[in-house]
């Protein structure tokens, strides 16, 4: 995967970069860099994808978002430990990142964790 990220206005001095997202790892891990008064620097970092997400809606039978709900994905095999959850926002939509490549997993919304609605 090749990304390019620019951050301006530093000042000079030492910094500590960690690129993080949930599905990839990258190399380097992490990387010490000193930034010099007036000077660019470049620092490459390779992204590989290690895991993935799915994403869905949840709503009532009518078709109203439910928002607050709790998604699980749980692994249903041997060797798959995966236990992710995300919750619904305001549109009733969701995302579960984190998943394991070769592994069957149950998406389930949670019924003990739906936000009911206030009274009146």
């Amino acid at each position: 995967m090749v990304s390019t990220q620019s951050t301006g206005g530093l000042i000079p001095g030492d910094y500590y970069i960690r690129p993080i997202m949930k599905e990839y790892q990258f190399t380097p891990g992490s990387k010490m860099l000193t930034i010099s008064e007036g000077l660019e620097v470049e620092v490459e970092v390779e992204a590989r994808r290690v895991a993935f997400s799915c994403y869905g809606k949840v709503t009532t039978l009518n078709g109203t978002p439910q928002s607050g709900a709790v998604v699980e994905a749980v692994g249903t095999g041997e060797d798959c430990t995966v236990l992710e959850e995300g919750t619904t926002g305001p549109d009733g939509v969701y995302r579960i990142r984190g998943l394991s490549p070769n592994c069957a997993i149950t998406v389930s919304v949670r019924s003990d964790k739906i936000r009911k609605p206030p009274a009146g």
